[in-house]
């Protein structure tokens, strides 16, 4: 049996990450719906981030400096709730 690691791996510089798709992913036509893929991105890039050891704190707070509207859009925050358990 093949172990997979949740967070993907890395592989000649990509990130690759299995997605398993459920029955609720799809259509009615048994086709992932296009919403859906945004999901899998984020998973991906969370994971990505997770894995080269990156903060999601310290990137939301990079971006603000840059643009102080970031924070208008609640991205901060909402980082800082992915980091906490």
């Amino acid at each position: 049996m093949t172990v997979v690691s949740l967070d993907g791996e890395i592989s000649d510089g990509r990130h690759i990450l299995t997605v398993r798709v459920y029955y609720e992913d799809t259509d009615f036509t048994g086709i992932v719906y296009h919403a859906n893929y945004l999901r899998f991105m984020e998973r991906g890039r969370t994971n990505y981030l997770r894995m080269i050891g990156a903060d999601h704190r310290a990137l939301a707070w990079h971006a603000y400096l840059w643009d102080p509207w970031f924070l208008v859009w609640g991205v901060l925050v909402t980082a800082a709730l992915l980091r906490s358990r």
